[in-house]
């Protein structure tokens, strides 16, 4: 009889284990795609040198850095052959109390009433056919304080700048429209918030015919030092390792099978090591970045990041420096993503 009860138990712990193992790591079948072109890591370090370096900081209370910074960014995008939109928008005044600790907060008291008058800037691309449907990839350009902002976020400014070069190089190949969307005002003390650029630009897609939208957060910083990674949840450190040299995959979990879809597409071109996790948004970290304005409008929202500060030391400190990022698997990421542009299909 113990031991009948003993190998039940073996059973259903090994069941559960490779169930566990089936949800967090998603592992995929794939097989490689026709090389595409591949990403420039001296491209992408020029343009993370270029915007991290932009003083004085490009944060919410120095206006002229933003508009320099989307000045820069809109630049780009029409010297590879886009037409661009700006989109602008205003803050209301509801920033919380919770960010009275913050070194900018006693500046912006001082400064409200011309800040509610500011004028913000999201800037827009869009290349394939027309009428046909909508996959969004975003980043924002703006930093948490007078911060360099390396890592986060001109990694993922950069990247969208170097898939924007290679979408247009690749334009005969796509079959959905592709809108490629520069945020401002993601951080402090506007996330969560109306205030948001990229709330502002989903609130402009309702109704839209949107295949996905993904957003590129923190995507710059590798490394293989051993207990470099950390999680929201310990467990998670048994199937993805201690080492910092993967990039993440994020969804929901109504998300799912779309995450084991987009992994799949992206490690058809790329060689960088990808995991992917579709979670709840209680999970401190999941919604952590400009997706979380699309998903409550029904559309399937997700984020590719390094995991910020999970793994990254320096995440909204002086340090996030451009030296400290890994050029090389930056183009290995915007190599994925353009694979899985070029590659996924409308159900």
């Amino acid at each position: 009889m113990i031991k009948k009860i003993l190998i039940s138990i073996f059973f259903i712990s090994a069941l559960l284990y490779s169930a566990l193992y089936f949800f967090l790591l998603n592992p995929v079948l794939t097989k490689k795609a026709p090389l595409f072109t591949r990403a420039s890591w001296e491209l992408l370090k020029r343009d993370v040198v270029e915007i991290s370096g932009i003083q004085p900081a490009r944060m919410f209370l120095n206006i002229h850095s933003l508009n320099k910074t989307a000045s820069l960014i809109e630049d780009r995008f029409i010297m590879l052959g886009y037409n661009t939109k700006i989109q602008k928008f205003r803050v209301k005044d509801n920033i919380a109390e919770r960010y009275q600790k913050y070194p900018f907060y006693k500046k912006y008291s001082q400064q409200k009433e011309l800040i509610k008058t500011t004028e913000y800037k999201n800037v827009i691309a869009r290349i394939g056919p027309e009428d046909s449907p909508i996959i969004i990839i975003g980043a924002h350009y703006d930093v948490c304080m007078n911060l360099p902002g390396a890592d986060d976020n001109a990694s993922g400014v950069a990247a969208l700048l170097e898939l924007a070069r290679l979408l247009k190089l690749n334009e005969s190949k796509l079959t959905q429209q592709v809108e490629l969307v520069a945020y401002s005002l993601e951080e402090p003390p506007y996330f969560r918030s109306e205030n948001m650029g990229s709330y502002h630009h989903a609130q402009s897609m309702k109704n839209k015919n949107i295949e996905l939208m993904i957003s590129l957060e923190t995507i710059g910083y590798f490394t293989d030092q051993e207990n470099s990674q950390d999680y929201p949840a310990g467990i998670l450190k048994h199937f993805f390792g201690s080492q910092g040299n993967f990039i993440t995959l994020i969804g929901n979990v109504s998300g799912w099978f779309k995450v084991r879809q987009m992994k799949a597409y992206f490690k058809a071109n790329s060689e960088l090591k990808i995991y992917s996790l579709a979670a709840p948004a209680r999970i401190p970290g999941i919604d952590f970045s400009d997706h979380l304005n699309y998903g409550p409008l029904g559309i399937p929202a997700f984020m590719v990041t390094d995991t910020a500060f999970y793994r990254n030391k320096e995440y909204h400190e002086s340090g996030d420096t451009a030296d400290r990022l890994d050029y090389v698997k930056i183009a290995q990421v915007v190599d994925g993503l353009l694979s899985i542009v070029l590659t996924v299909k409308s159900p």
